[in-house]
């Protein structure tokens, strides 16, 4: 009976380790046939992410020497930041 079990046991934990052997091989093969296609689609997806950047650049670009909000230019409200920081902090 013991004997009957252990033998069950052994079996079990066979069937389970060849299962997850021919798990692990499956998925390497696949991962081999598809590398090709998997370093197309990143080096597309690194354009495309460059494309959009670039675009952002062009769209944030200053159209003057000096960036303005509304009739001030950015480095008074820089200025003005630091200042009240600097008060904070004290």
């Amino acid at each position: 009976m013991i004997m009957d079990g252990l033998q069950l046991l052994v079996m079990g934990m066979v069937t389970v380790y060849l299962f997850l052997i021919i798990m692990i091989l499956g998925i390497n093969l696949v991962s081999n046939l598809t590398r090709e296609h998997s370093e197309k689609e990143r080096l597309a997806m690194l354009k495309q992410e460059q494309e959009l950047r670039d675009k952002k650049r062009k769209k944030l670009a200053p159209t003057s020497a000096v960036q303005t909000a509304g009739s001030v230019p950015v480095a008074v409200f820089a200025a003005a930041i630091d200042a009240f920081e600097a008060d904070r902090n004290r």
